[in-house]
C-alpha cells in the first residue's frame, strides 16, 4: 500500500517515517511490526521482492464510518534463481483520521488479495505458481 515500503535500501527508521506517511497511532505500530517481519521471512526464504508500481482506486465509504481501499501492486519476484512479474490486487476496510500532519490510516482490516490477469495495467503477469508462497510469506505464515 506504501510505495518504497519494501525497498531493501530502508533502515528500520527510514521505515517507520515512511509508513508514518501514511498510517497513524496503533496502525503505524501495527503496519511497521508487520512489514519487519516480512521483510525478515523473505530474507530467511531468500526470496527479493521489488515494487515497480502501486496503483490506487478511489476510496469507497462504508455505513460504519470505515471505507473500502483497494489497490494493485505490479512488481518482481526472485526467488531460488528464478525472477518473475507478479501483479496482486488486495482490498481491505481502513478507518481514517485527520491528525496534525493531514488525514493517515488509524485502522486497517485486510481483505481479498487476489492475482491480477497478465495485461493490466503494465502487462505483467499474476497467478502462477509461487503467488501463495510469497503472499504466505508477507502475511506471517512461514513456509
Amino acid at each position: 500500500m506504501v510505495a518504497g515500503a519494501w525497498s531493501p535500501a530502508l533502515d528500520r527508521v527510514a521505515l517507520h517515517a515512511l509508513l508514518g506517511e501514511a498510517f497513524a497511532d496503533d496502525a503505524l505500530t501495527e503496519a511497521y511490526v508487520a512489514h519487519r517481519q516480512a521483510r525478515e521471512r523473505m530474507a530467511r526464504s531468500g526470496v527479493r521482492l521489488t515494487i515497480g508500481a502501486v496503483e490506487h482506486a478511489p476510496l469507497e465509504p462504508l455505513p460504519d464510518g470505515t471505507a473500502r481501499a483497494r489497490w494493485t501492486v505490479a512488481g518482481e519476484v526472485v526467488h531460488a534463481g528464478h525472477r518473475h512479474d507478479r501483479r496482486h490486487r488486495f482490498e481491505a476496510r481502513v478507518a481514517l483520521r485527520e491528525t496534525d500532519v493531514g488525514w493517515r490510516i488509524v485502522g486497517l482490516w485486510p481483505g481479498r488479495v487476489e492475482a491480477a490477469p497478465a495485461g493490466v495495467g503494465g502487462g505483467t503477469t499474476g497467478g502462477g505458481p509461487g503467488d501463495q508462497d510469497l503472499l504466505q510469506l508477507m502475511e506471517g505464515a512461514d513456509g
